[in-house]
C-alpha cells in the first residue's frame, strides 16, 4: 500500500467511489471508529477472525449488493453507435443491464452485450469469470459468460435470454450451469 495504513487507503478509496464498500480485518481495534466514522467501511473485524464472523458480514455485504444497482467499471472500451466508431477511456454500467460477455480472441478483447449496446474493451475471459461470479453470471460456453438474472430458459444446448436473444450452451457445462441457474434463482427469489 506504498507506506500508507488501512484508513488512508479506505479513504483514498471512498474519495473515488462513495459506493465502495470495505470490510476490515485488523489486529488494531483502535482504528475501528475511523474506519467506520471516515471510510464508511461496511464492517470492521477483530482479527482473530472466526469463519462464521466473516462468512455473516460477506452474506450481509452480498444481500446488499443485491438490492443495490452494482456499477462496474470497464476501462478503452470502444463501441459502434449510428455507424461511428467511438471510445470511452471509461464505462460504468449497472450489473442488470449487462446481458453477458463473450470473448472475442482474434481481437483479445471481450464483448459487453447489453439491451441496447455492445461494447469491447482488453480483458481475459478468465479474470472476469472470477470478477462476475458474485454478481451472478455463469459461464454458459468457453468464452461466453452469462447474467443469469436476465436467463428465460435453457433448452438443449441453448440459453435462452428474456429479451429473446439466445448463447450457445456447451455439452459439458449444461449440468453445472442449470446447478447455479436454480441456485441463483432460490437465493434470489426470481
Amino acid at each position: 500500500m506504498e507506506g500508507r495504513n488501512g484508513i488512508e487507503t479506505g479513504q483514498e478509496l471512498y474519495s473515488r467511489n462513495h459506493s465502495t464498500k470495505i470490510i476490515y480485518t485488523t489486529n488494531f481495534g483502535q482504528y475501528c471508529m475511523d474506519a467506520v466514522n471516515t471510510v464508511h467501511a461496511f464492517a470492521f473485524l477483530e482479527k482473530p477472525v472466526s469463519t462464521e464472523a466473516l462468512e455473516e458480514q460477506l452474506q450481509a455485504f452480498l444481500r446488499q449488493y443485491q438490492k443495490e444497482e452494482v456499477r462496474l467499471e470497464f476501462r478503452n472500451v470502444s463501441y459502434e453507435e449510428n455507424g461511428v466508431l467511438s471510445e470511452k477511456p471509461t464505462l460504468l454500467l449497472t450489473v442488470d443491464t449487462i446481458l453477458y460477455f463473450e470473448y472475442i480472441k482474434a481481437k483479445k478483447k471481450v464483448k459487453i452485450v447489453t439491451e441496447n449496446m455492445v461494447y469491447e474493451y482488453p480483458d481475459a475471459i478468465s479474470g472476469l469469470e472470477e470478477r462476475m461470479q458474485p454478481y451472478g453470471f455463469e459461464t454458459s460456453c468457453r468464452g461466453i459468460l452469462v447474467n443469469l438474472k436476465n436467463v428465460a430458459k435453457t433448452k438443449g444446448y441453448e440459453v435462452a435470454l428474456k429479451n429473446g436473444m439466445s448463447v450457445p450452451l456447451s455439452q459439458k457445462r449444461v449440468a453445472q450451469f442449470k446447478e447455479r441457474l436454480n441456485e441463483y434463482i432460490h437465493n434470489s427469489g426470481e
